[in-house]
């Protein structure tokens, strides 16, 4: 089993950026891309979005993809 923290190094040794502990406040995808303001007035877009907030998803919702 790989380890998170491995992941995150792996995956970070490759200039991808990995964000944990965020709050979103808004979630839109546009042009296949994600865009996502945060609640503390940060905002980003990526090519990828994971929203591991459990079965009661709220970028689940957001998106209608329940």
């Amino acid at each position: 089993r790989l380890d998170a923290v491995d992941g995150q190094d792996a995956i970070g040794a490759r200039g991808v950026a990995i964000e944990t502990d965020c709050r979103w406040k808004a979630v839109a995808a546009r042009a296949g891309r994600a865009k996502v303001e945060l609640e503390d007035g940060a905002t980003g877009e990526a090519d990828l979005l994971v929203g591991a907030d459990g079965a009661q998803s709220r970028v689940r919702a957001e998106l209608a993809l329940a």
